[in-house]
């Protein structure tokens, strides 16, 4: 995402006229630019007009920029998504203890704290 701020940053520099990052779910990542900014560089392609006062368009830097930050979010879900699961497969392992640990401290009161100490002491070994 920084990557595509910072080359909306130098078109804003090189054409002196504001360009922003947005994105939409239909379209992804795009570009905004005043419709004042006539005519359009031919830098910047697939260009729709909106009535509000801004071209939506994009440049093919950009996309290759967009395609990759798209592709660095997915890879940041399948590795989020693996590290849940590994995360709840150890969770899993330990819950008959957990359950026995919960179960001790609600039936014998603050005489478990002694029992969760040690099962603590235990587990860090």
């Amino acid at each position: 995402m920084r990557w595509l701020l910072q080359l909306a940053d130098q078109y804003s520099q090189d054409y002196s006229a504001p360009v922003r990052v947005s994105h939409s779910s239909s379209r992804g990542y795009f570009l905004s630019v005043p419709s004042a900014m006539d005519p359009l560089p031919a830098l910047f392609t697939q260009a729709v007009l909106h009535r509000r006062g801004t071209v939506s368009c994009s440049s093919e830097e950009f996309n290759c920029l967009a395609d990759r930050a798209d592709e660095a979010i997915g890879q940041s879900l399948v590795l989020t998504n693996t590290l849940i699961q590994q995360l709840l497969l150890d969770i899993r392992q330990h819950l008959d203890s957990l359950f026995a640990l919960t179960d001790s401290i609600v039936s014998r009161g603050h005489r478990s704290c002694k029992a969760l100490t040690s099962l603590i002491a235990y587990s860090t070994t």
